[in-house]
């Protein structure tokens, strides 16, 4: 008896999980993000391109299609264009993208302090990167 209901409910979790398979297969269930763009962006700064102006023209295009999808921009996405900005020198724009991820994601409210705390310290103390330890 046991060994019968234990069949059928191994068969209804397979049948479940078949169906839950075929239907995000299908697009029946759509993804909140869509970020192939950002991933590339991503891993091209990572791996030490220093094609800046292309990574942001990458993060921009995805931002604007993400906008336009109605989808909602992935987490870390305003950040690391706000980061891409810093790295040409255009504070103004990189406090921008920060402060925008920071209000859209609370959660990383810790970390763009810091990147905003050490933004303000290249602009006030720039010789203070330049130290090496001996």
């Amino acid at each position: 008896m046991i060994r019968r209901s234990f069949k059928v409910m191994l068969l209804a979790v397979i049948g479940a999980s078949y169906l839950c398979a075929c239907s995000s297969s299908r697009g029946i269930v759509s993804p909140v993000y869509d970020a192939p763009n950002y991933t590339v962006a991503t891993l091209a700064y990572y791996n030490g391109q220093k094609d800046y102006q292309e990574q942001i023209k990458t993060m921009t295009d995805y931002i604007e299609s993400a906008e336009k999808s109605d989808k909602k921009v992935a987490p870390g996405a305003y950040a690391h264009l706000g980061i891409l900005y810093s790295k040409l020198g255009q504070s103004d724009k990189a406090k921008l993208y920060l402060e925008k991820e920071k209000r859209l994601y609370p959660e990383s409210t810790k970390l763009i302090d810091f990147y905003l705390n050490k933004e303000q310290m290249v602009k006030e103390k720039p010789d203070l990167l330049k130290w090496q330890p001996r």
